[in-house]
This record gives structure tokens, sequence and C-alpha cells, in this order.
């Protein structure tokens, strides 16, 4: 061969023929070398980002019994709460139970609602961030039903924390964990869940979309694929990462690749690496 010289029609002809296999499959052997690279590419890019952010200073970020009990308890808490130095006394109890619950967020023992009955018994009001926890605890142990029941007590007007944009980046992984698993029934669409975000005014951010569209990846979900991805920029002002990008390229192995589609990634691509 003569370097680039050679990779004309002609010598792939000849090359397919040489090897025994079709022109076809020739060329779509070495696209696929060409992605798998490219994926190991963008990965790699992406992680130096990181290092780089990372580097950077961080701004601060900003069973229906069951449930009836939790909410009397944690209500009669509120109305009798007293910001005086008890405070410190119960946020550090607080941090115990968050941090228990993330030691044990593989254990299927968890119990979501009995763990928030033991902290109503000791007087100690649990913020959003225990109840991210124990959302977490549950899909981390494929407890997807309390996960559910979780998830939705939270949004009930009763509630004393309502879902916030991490809340649905966990739920939304937990519903693609659940589809892997096999248990598909009375699960939420990637379109039912924006829309529930958008009505809570909950605004999404990176993680969200990317989680969106992997979901759109795992359920086949092609005709939206494209759409979230365009909405990263022109509907909620952000920027895709490696994440995105590693997403992309997986949702179109497998799937038939529209020219317009693949272009369009390719150019998204080079601005991002540049």
């Amino acid at each position: 061969t003569n370097g680039v010289s050679s990779l004309s029609p002609k010598a792939f002809a000849v090359a397919a023929a040489k090897y025994g296999i079709g022109y076809d499959m020739l060329l779509v052997l070495i696209f696929s070398l060409g992605i798998a690279a490219l994926y190991s590419l963008i990965m790699i890019f992406g992680k130096i980002k990181s290092w780089i952010r990372m580097m950077k200073p961080k701004s601060e970020s900003n069973a229906n019994n069951e449930k009836d009990e939790f909410t009397e308890k944690i209500l009669g808490l509120l109305k009798g709460h007293k910001t005086d130095c008890n405070e410190d006394k119960s946020f550090d109890e607080l941090q115990k139970f968050n941090t228990y619950i993330k030691e044990n967020k593989y254990n299927s023992s968890l119990d979501p609602f009995d763990m928030l009955n033991r902290m109503a018994k000791v007087g100690v009001v649990p913020e959003i961030s225990t109840f991210n926890c124990l959302l977490e605890a549950c899909i981390s142990a494929k407890n997807f039903g309390k996960a559910t029941q979780l998830f939705m007590q939270m949004k009930e007007l009763n509630s004393i924390v309502y879902p916030d944009v991490v809340t649905y980046n966990i739920f939304i992984k937990g519903v693609i964990e659940a589809i892997n698993s096999g248990e598909l029934v009375g699960l939420a669409t990637a379109q039912s869940i924006m829309e529930e975000m958008k009505a809570a005014e909950v605004k999404p951010n990176i993680v969200t979309l990317n989680t969106i569209i992997d979901l759109c990846v795992v359920t086949s979900n092609t005709d939206h694929i494209w759409s979230y991805f365009e909405n990263i920029g022109k509907v909620y002002q952000l920027q895709p990462d490696a994440y995105t990008y590693s997403i992309m390229l997986k949702g179109i192995k497998g799937t038939p690749i529209k020219p317009f589609f693949f272009e369009a990634l390719f150019e998204h691509l080079v601005n991002y690496l540049s």
C-alpha cells in the first residue's frame, strides 16, 4: 500500500475481495472502528476537562399508613420547632442519619419509611438531602417499588419537602435501572418526566438531560434523542459534556443511522473538542 493515497474505492474493493468480505461490510467495519476511536477520544478529553474543573473553586450548590403516620409526626415536629441552640444538635443528628443511609444504600432491607419514622421518633426533621439519600438507596438496592412510593409521597401537597433537580436525576436513573432489570410496568417516560419538571418549575441541569437522553436510548425512543440533544443549548442554555456525546454515540450504535443525524453530531463534536 502507499499510505493515504491508496484509500480509494478501488483499493477498498481489492481489500474486500482479498479478505473475502463484502464491500459494504468492509465500510461498516471501518466506520465502527472510527466510532470506537472517537468514543475513546471523547471520554479522554472529557476526563481532562473534569480535572481542570476540579482545580477551580466550586460554587455552593444550591404504603399509605406508613406515609400518613410519618407525615403526622413530622408536621407535629415542625409546629413545635424552635430556632435555638438545639438546631445544631438536630443538624448533627440529621447528618448521622444521612450518613447511615448512604453507608447502607445497597442493603435491600433498608426501608425508607421505617427510617423516616425512626427519625420522627427522636425528633429529627428530614431535609431534601435525606429523601434524596433514601431514594438513591432504594434504587441501589433495586427496591424500585419503594423508590416509586417515596418519590410519589414527595410530590403530595402535604409533603414537608418537594423533589428538586437532584431528586429527579436520581429517579430517572432509577427508571433506567428498573428497565434494564426487566421491570417495565408503570414507569414514567422521558416526555412525562420533563413535562412534570416543567410544571413543578424544576429546571433541568446537564445531568438531567444526559439521563433523559439515556432513557430514550434504553427505550429505543429514537425520535426524541436528537430533539432532547438540541434542547440542551436551545431551550436550557446548557453545554453538552463528554457524557452527553458518549450517550449519543451509544444511541447511534445498533440503530439505522440518518445522514443528517451523524453529520450534525459530528459537527457538535468538533466544536466541543476545539
